[in-house]
């Protein structure tokens, strides 16, 4: 099982636990602010995102999810990034490689 880290703040009842000493591959882990969860790859030696939100994807969170198409009009970081379904014909999608945030 990979290691996966949560930046999510603990639960009230919990201490506060300094999530950079458990997982000090967190600080590499760059997800745009859509996703506070990192999982460490050994093998490659680097961080990917896990469960990115707001229609995006890749291991930071960098593409819009397939049916989703990039909003122009806000930053990468913005959580409407990705907007609905994409107006591209089924075409231009098959043929157009994804393009980052």
């Amino acid at each position: 099982m990979l290691p996966v880290c949560d930046t999510s703040p603990p639960p009230p009842h919990l201490p506060p636990t300094p999530v950079y000493s458990l997982c000090p591959f967190l600080s590499a882990c760059q997800c745009l602010g859509h996703s506070n969860r990192c999982s460490y790859l050994e093998l490659l030696n680097t961080a990917i995102c896990v469960g990115c939100k707001h229609n995006t994807r890749g291991h930071h969170c960098q593409f819009c999810r397939l049916g989703s198409f990039r909003n122009p009009a806000v930053p990468p970081e913005h959580h409407q990034v990705c907007l609905g379904q994409s107006r591209c014909t089924a075409r231009s999608r098959r043929s157009s490689p994804p393009s980052p945030l």
